[in-house]
């Protein structure tokens, strides 16, 4: 046989090799929609992402430095977990009336399983975002800033 059959043959091989290495599907996203509850801050602490696995196993997360929000404005939280993916679409419903300097929205994940997520969090309307790896497991917390 001639080289030509033998790098053609080669080139089959690692391609078969490179498709039979990759990694499976995660599998399909589940999509969740947050009501987040709202309380002043008086600190003024800059905007954050706090994420931590309480005692029960469920998941808190904090935002911290909500602005431009009044008395009836609302966060809400798209959320989208894909395997050990979880995307985070901030939504701002700034409400009507006297504007609070500062406030802290938190909301809690019970369907997440303990294990080790990789987790993004976007605020399209500030244009803030923060990416971070979360260890699901009792104790567990991690607090990131908000960058644009």
């Amino acid at each position: 046989m001639s080289v030509e059959i033998y790098v053609i043959l080669a080139v089959v091989a690692a391609a078969i090799l490179a498709l039979a290495s990759r990694p499976s599907s995660a599998g399909s996203a589940e999509q969740i929609l947050l009501a987040c509850a709202l309380e002043d801050d008086a600190s003024g602490l800059p905007p954050a992402v706090r994420m931590e696995c309480l005692d029960n196993g469920r998941i808190m997360l904090t935002r911290t430095g909500v602005s431009d929000l009044c008395g009836d404005g609302a966060v809400s939280l798209a959320v989208e977990i894909k395997g050990l993916d979880i995307r985070i679409e901030e939504r701002l419903t700034p409400g009507r009336g006297l504007r609070a300097p500062s406030l802290t929205a938190s909301c809690v994940f019970p369907f997440i399983r303990l294990d080790r997520y990789h987790v993004a969090y976007n605020s399209a309307s500030t244009g803030l975002f923060v990416a971070f790896t979360f260890p699901a497991k009792p104790g567990a917390a991690v607090e990131r800033p908000l960058q644009l």
